[in-house]
């Protein structure tokens, strides 16, 4: 570390810790805090990001996946108070981190409702954090390392032989694990009987809507969910690579196949909003939400293939 860098770091660990960032208005304020700026290697970092709101506001989400990627996560614990008419929740997370180096924990991302029913969001600003070695001396590029002179091969044929004992002895584990695994797959796969492509789009549509993905403030999650299962259904119904495709790809093979236009353009705006949320990371309304649930369904029940038992023939006296 320079020595810039350095008393930086040592004027924060004296004068800003636990260091902070606040923003917000007056009806919502978003804060995050670490306990050190300075930390040893291997050590816990209590990182804790509150949001103080008026009751009518209604938290959707908060975000702290990309902030913390740069560290390990050993546990998460969410809080939610209210005093003097204000509501305080949010997430206390403890890190760590195995990698000396100088850190940014990212913005974090507050999605919420305000009491008109409009949907916004805050963004943290961005903490430093710095991760030290237990000796001073040490390279900051390094990592922790393994001991040296445990073992001492006086050959390479010695070290060669061992590793080829330890490769083989792995390999003749993984080939009886898989073969046993395959036995026991087409064993279950000969009970099971298969679901015709309607039946699979229904089973998993109904688990997804009973699934606690939206609960959680997971939309992506949700709709690429929906997404993969309306497109596993429409390569199974109409035998074309529907999951490999674009959405346009899609709507071009369906008007191929003669899929009639009504269809077509409900399939693809369903499968549109789906990549918007995914990819666009918009926040769909309770409202959408259930409008692309019955619009799944129809989905199915428009093009589903019925299949018609034939009656039996009487013989004739």
């Amino acid at each position: 570390m320079g020595k810039s860098a350095f008393w930086m770091f040592l004027f924060l660990s004296l004068f800003q810790t636990p260091t902070q960032n606040a923003i917000g208005g007056n009806d919502i304020s978003v804060k995050v805090t670490v306990d050190h700026a300075l930390m040893t290697i291997g050590d816990q970092v209590n990182f804790q990001i509150s949001v103080v709101h008026a009751p009518e506001i209604e938290i959707f989400q908060i975000d702290t996946q990309d902030a913390l990627s740069d560290f390990e996560i050993k546990s998460t614990k969410d809080f939610s108070t209210k005093k003097s008419g204000e509501v305080t929740e949010g997430k206390n997370i403890k890190l760590t981190s195995f990698e000396l180096g100088e850190y940014v924990i990212r913005p974090c991302i507050v999605t919420y409702r305000t009491q008109n029913g409009k949907t916004e969001s805050l963004k943290t600003d961005s903490l430093y954090v710095t991760v030290q070695s237990v000796d001073q001396k040490a390279d900051p590029k390094s990592d922790i390392r393994g001991l040296k002179g445990v073992v001492d091969f006086h050959s390479k044929f010695w070290i060669l032989f061992f590793i080829t004992i330890v490769v083989l002895g792995i390999s003749g584990i993984l080939i009886l694990w898989y073969q046993k695994s395959r036995l026991k797959t087409s064993h279950l796969e000969s009970l099971i009987p298969v679901l015709s492509p309607h039946e699979e789009a229904y089973k998993f549509l109904h688990q997804l809507k009973n699934s606690d993905l939206l609960k959680k403030g997971r939309f992506k999650s949700y709709f690429s969910g929906m997404s993969e299962v309306l497109r596993r259904y429409l390569e199974r119904r109409y035998e074309f690579p529907a999951l490999e495709s674009t959405t346009i790809e899609v709507t071009r093979a369906l008007k191929e196949k003669g899929i009639a236009s009504e269809q077509r353009e409900l399939i693809r705006a369903t499968l549109e909003f789906c990549d918007f949320v995914k990819f666009a990371k918009y926040t769909p309304s309770v409202g959408e939400v259930l409008e692309q649930d019955k619009k799944a369904f129809q989905i199915v029940d428009q093009t589903k293939k019925e299949i018609i038992l034939a009656s039996p023939v009487k013989d004739t006296p």
